[in-house]
């Protein structure tokens, strides 16, 4: 590998001076979330740049530490492949044009250059009012120097838990409060407070975990202290392949996931939006060491 590279992605929004506006959880910001009006990438808002050698082989680690903002990458001028995730390698890394990354998420990807590239990017891509998609570059390499001879890795990583039969099962609701409050978002219909009780899971356990937003708006679910593979969205055979520990939960959706709960210990659940986790949408997980009763609230 010729390279390592690492990208931040953020934005942050900003007032006519050029002060970071501020914060709010009422109105459209506590029901999106806080969406920025300039994008940055390693906290920077100009156009990274560099160079990058002919027939370069370079890993590029890609993190959305944004607040809410869900979004969508792509390269030009050299082929993809992701070969990992946030568990780490993939067992067999695959090719694609463009990686969704909601607030949270992390790929590793593997970049070849071109043969005729005379520049690499790292494209942002973000939706826009005709269905398609606008473009915002973020780094960009000239193509110079010697070519490299670097051979391409052996990206494979460990193979994934194999899915066991479930032995439990456990289901989280994501939603407004009860008559659609707007200062209230809620798991299982209860908001985040220190005396709420935890969800109680039994570790060591393979558990099929189903995920429900019945609400008209995303959530970036985020469970600390574990990974989990996504086995179905919507009924249907999930294409998101590696070990996670955050999925993006699309408006009216239901996502199920496998883990074992191989970490004992007190963890946090939440939404990755963080006014939806301010205002409530939050709950402590207590994963067992495997030996007591299984129970949810």
């Amino acid at each position: 590998m010729d390279k390592d590279r690492y990208f931040a992605l953020d934005d942050i929004r900003l007032n006519d001076e050029n002060d970071i506006s501020p914060f709010s959880l009422t109105g459209m910001d506590g029901r999106h979330g806080r969406h920025g009006n300039v994008l940055m990438t390693n906290g920077q808002f100009d156009l990274l740049t560099d160079t990058i050698r002919p027939g370069a082989v370079e890993r590029w680690r890609v993190v959305n530490t944004a607040n809410a903002r869900t979004m969508w990458f792509s390269v030009d001028g050299a082929s993809m492949r992701v070969v990992g995730t946030d568990g780490g390698l993939l067992p067999e890394p695959y090719t694609t044009r463009r990686v969704q990354i909601p607030v949270g998420q992390r790929y590793d990807i593997e970049v070849v250059v071109d043969d005729d590239a005379e520049a690499v990017s790292l494209q942002l891509k973000l939706p826009n009012a005709d269905g398609g998609f606008d473009a915002f570059p973020l780094f960009e390499a000239t193509v110079e120097g010697e070519p490299s001879t670097t051979p391409t890795p052996d990206w494979a990583g460990a193979p994934l838990p194999e899915v066991e039969d479930f032995q439990q099962e456990l289901e989280m609701v994501f939603d407004l409060g009860t008559g659609g409050r707007r200062d209230r978002w809620t798991i299982n219909g209860l908001k985040f407070t220190e005396d709420r009780e935890h969800i109680q899971a039994e570790g060591k356990t393979p558990t099929k975990l189903v995920l429900k937003n019945d609400s008209f708006f995303e959530h970036p679910f985020h469970l600390h202290g574990q990974f989990f593979e996504i086995l179905t969205v919507n009924g249907a055979e999930a294409d998101e392949p590696g070990l996670k520990d955050t999925v993006l939960l699309a408006p009216e959706s239901e996502v199920v996931v496998y883990t074992s709960f191989d970490n004992p210990g007190l963890w946090m659940v939440h939404c990755h939006i963080l006014e939806h986790a301010e205002l409530g949408m939050m709950v402590v997980m207590d994963v067992s060491d495997g030996e007591e009763a299984v129970g949810a609230n």
